[in-house]
């Protein structure tokens, strides 16, 4: 049967030489007329295999016509080139990225309708930050006690050694940056860096580390929408300064790092993350400039009236904290998870102003509206670690400023 098929198929007009006739050629024609306003069931293979976009015309797409080729949209599957071969690997490299993307300290996370779901929670372990919290509380405090600020060594994972490359591609990229971003932006000591660079045995800070990753973040341009700019180089660097950043590690590269990202979201309409990231480095400005010198009220004649100003008003501000404080510590004993931690600043900042008045004025009255201020700041401390904060701070004061007090 399959042999008469085949020999009708080779007798057929137009096949091996054999010409249509006039009768056969007319009903051709027709056929495609009529074929004409159908569209096939998927692409053709010419435009499947160049990935463009195919009208599905009948008999042929207009892509085929234009380019004068045949038209075939059988189910058969393209022999793969090497084109497509540098695709697929593209998008896996991609797909990998966007999985890694989505793991947190706190295991794998899946989104379902807009929801985070994660999976196998592991709870990081406690990161003892070498950041002094009394720098944020009191930073009077922390400079008459002449503290340090450690700075804590932060691990760099293998995935930043891998995007920076070798010395040689941090040159390029540093080159590059200061042809490029500098013009508008600058913030970084190109001297200074390329004198870093320049050392024959690069000691790479985690710091540095994530300006470099900064640096060639913004030196990407290759983008044509705020999705594309979302890139895994993008959430690298933003879960990399969030790390550096958690550690403590409060430098001025991390500063630059933090301008960086905020100009890249900026430029690439990333919102609403240019928007708090601007917030972000404005507080992050503050807290680098939280150890300038405050007003003592010792420069000049108008200082010290203004301070003598002061002085009765703090004491009448510290007197209604006393008086709050009895509502308080009832609260504290019925439901000590109702009292909230933000009171706990205005329960320090009381107890220093009566500290100071006992110290100042030995007044009995001074003595116990200190300890009963400092008995609240304890009781809450149960409930928020800040109240135990300031009592630490409190402490130092005592050693610091008034060791020769034995009542304090």
């Amino acid at each position: 049967m399959e042999n008469t098929r085949t020999l009708e198929m080779l007798d057929a007009p137009g096949v091996y030489g054999i010409p249509p006739t006039s009768t056969q050629t007319s009903v051709s024609a027709r056929a495609q007329e009529d074929l004409s306003g159908l569209r096939a069931s998927q692409a053709c293979i010419a435009c499947r295999r160049q990935k463009r976009k195919c009208d599905k015309q009948l008999p042929s797409c207009a892509l085929c016509l234009r380019m004068s080729r045949p038209c075939d949209y059988s189910d058969s599957t393209p022999t793969p080139n090497a084109d497509d071969f540098a695709l697929l690997r593209q998008k896996v490299a991609e797909l990998e990225s966007r999985l890694e993307a989505k793991n947190t300290p706190w295991g794998r996370t899946s989104t379902i309708a807009g929801v985070s779901y994660q999976h196998n929670v592991n709870p990081p372990p406690p990161i003892a930050s070498g950041f002094p919290t009394m720098l944020l509380l009191d930073s009077e405090v922390f400079r008459e006690s002449r503290m340090d600020m450690t700075k804590p060594a932060v691990e760099i994972p293998q995935k930043i050694h891998n995007t920076l490359g070798s010395i040689i591609d941090m040159r390029d990229v540093v080159e590059r940056y200061f042809e490029n971003i500098h013009l508008w932006l600058p913030i970084v000591s190109k001297k200074r860096l390329s004198i870093m660079l320049e050392q024959p045995n690069l000691d790479l800070t985690a710091d540095l580390a994530l300006l470099l990753l900064c640096m060639k973040l913004i030196t990407r341009g290759d983008h044509e929408s705020p999705e594309d700019a979302q890139s895994p180089l993008y959430w690298l660097s933003k879960r990399y300064a969030s790390t550096v950043e958690f550690n403590g590690l409060i430098t001025l590269p991390l500063m630059q790092s933090m301008l960086l990202i905020t100009a890249y979201e900026i430029g690439h309409a990333i919102q609403p993350a240019a928007y708090l990231s601007s917030a972000h480095c404005a507080r992050l400005g503050t807290l680098m400039g939280s150890c300038t010198q405050t007003n003592r009220g010792n420069s000049s004649v108008e200082e010290t009236e203004m301070q003598n100003i002061a002085i009765p008003g703090m004491r009448d501000v510290a007197v209604k904290v006393l008086e709050l404080s009895k509502l308080i510590r009832e609260l504290l004993e019925k439901k000590p998870g109702a009292v909230s931690p933000l009171i706990a600043d205005c329960i320090y900042s009381a107890t220093s102003i009566f500290q100071w008045q006992a110290y100042e004025l030995g007044l009995e009255q001074d003595f116990s509206a200190y300890n009963i201020l400092r008995e609240i700041l304890r009781d809450m401390s149960s409930r928020w670690a800040v109240a135990g904060e300031y009592l630490k701070i409190l402490d130092v004061m005592k050693t610091v400023l008034y060791e020769e007090h034995s009542k304090l």
